[in-house]
């Protein structure tokens, strides 16, 4: 799925040993921005990574929260570990975030530069089917819900 998007390398593994496959394809010292979600063992391959002042941003961590990092090479590397999550911020924060994607993302979706890849679309009445396949990690996009008749959909579930 990445590589019909695109992508120049899709490296199909949560875990460090993805970081040796990019290094075996591009080298160490190569990257400039990592985005993370997973966290975990990958921070440390991550790290190896990258290029001399980048930086690795960690926006989950499904791997785990905790990670053992080689601070020498943080240093030598002058490189950047960042923490970031939107359910920490404020309201006004979120909507200022939003306000910018608006402005500097939604003319990209307008061009079809940038898309959303959907990988299925279910009948509201088959949520759970949709939960299991995120659950056991099957999709590559999101899983969308169709309601057939939003306003009863809404009664039904009010009630």
């Amino acid at each position: 799925a990445l590589e019909a998007a695109g992508a120049d390398l899709a490296v199909v593994t949560a875990t460090e040993n993805g970081s040796f496959e990019v290094e075996r394809q591009w080298g160490s010292d190569t990257v400039d921005v990592v985005l993370d979600p997973i966290g975990g063992s990958s921070v440390a391959g991550n790290l190896r990574l990258l290029a001399p002042g980048g930086r690795i941003v960690v926006i989950a961590t499904m791997g785990g929260a905790r990670a053992e990092i080689d601070l020498a090479m943080l240093m030598k590397k002058r490189a950047r570990l960042v923490g970031s999550t939107l359910r920490a911020r404020s309201r006004p924060e979120k909507a200022r975030l939003i306000a910018r994607f608006r402005e500097e993302c939604f003319p990209g979706f307008a061009t079809g530069r940038l898309r959303v890849n959907v990988d299925a679309v279910y009948p509201a009445t088959e949520a759970g089917l949709a939960l299991r396949r995120m659950r056991e990690n099957r999709n590559t996009g999101k899983l969308l819900l169709a309601w057939s008749d939003p306003l009863r959909a809404l009664g039904a579930a009010l009630s």
